[in-house]
């Protein structure tokens, strides 16, 4: 990837930042097999990055995908109460509902992880309505929800988000 050479074409086909996109997906892959330490090179690296383009959407990116869902995914959360407050604060500002509801349900999650069961949930639940309603195209949020529910006995409430991702 070349910015110079590639940039400009490759801005044709969304939003998002393809250098950003494939660090994500760098620290998704090393978080999936357990290279916590590779993991954690391109989280640094990416949030770097993100921070240092300047574009909202871009650190929005990086925030929920690096900054909440990956530390839950790979069970290391510290930081996801920081991160999603940053998303929900950049989402607020920039009146940006489709980050809202994520940085909602990864601040409900973090609560319910911290023994604030029932605020948790309020929360939570309040994302994972604004993520149904702005039509996500991932469905990593809906699973993460479904296990804190079952985690929690809340089944139907799990079962209802695993019926969503499927």
């Amino acid at each position: 990837y070349d910015r110079e050479r590639h940039e400009k074409e490759l801005g044709k086909v969304g939003p998002s930042n393809h250098a950003i996109m494939t660090m994500v997906g760098l620290a998704e892959i090393n978080t999936v097999l357990e290279h916590d330490g590779e993991a954690d090179r391109w989280v640094a690296r990416l949030m770097q990055t993100a921070r240092d383009m300047g574009q909202v959407h871009n650190l929005c990116n990086a925030l929920m995908f690096c900054g909440c869902f990956l530390p839950i995914l790979g069970g290391r959360p510290e930081g996801v109460d920081r991160n999603a407050a940053e998303l929900k604060a950049l989402s607020q500002e920039h009146k940006l509902p489709y980050w809202l509801g994520h940085a909602e349900l990864f601040g409900g999650l973090d609560q319910i992880r911290r023994g604030n069961v029932d605020e948790g949930f309020v929360e939570a639940r309040r994302g994972m309505q604004q993520i149904v309603a702005s039509k996500a195209f991932m469905n990593g949020p809906y699973i993460v929800y479904a296990e804190a529910c079952q985690q929690a006995g809340r089944i139907d409430e799990a079962r209802r988000s695993l019926e969503r991702a499927k």
